[in-house]
């Protein structure tokens, strides 16, 4: 496990994809279509605690434009 902070000084957002679990989220296959036309050259996968995101962090992720999948059935 690493901080937001850490997070958010390792990826770039030039050369990365970024993406977070939410119940919110986008479908698998959105996010897949996504991927699909940008071929980020690595890819970042976040996932919060057993209760979620909070909504302040889920928040700074989106200012991060962080992508979220959703979890659920699609």
């Amino acid at each position: 496990p690493i901080t937001f902070d850490q997070l958010f000084n390792r990826y770039d957002n030039q050369k990365s994809k970024n993406i977070y679990f939410d119940i919110d989220g986008a479908s698998a296959l959105e996010i897949i279509n996504v991927l699909a036309q940008q071929k980020p050259q690595t890819l970042t996968l976040l996932w919060g605690a057993e209760g979620g995101l909070a909504s302040e962090e889920i928040a700074l992720l989106q200012q991060k434009s962080f992508l979220s999948i959703s979890l659920t059935q699609t």
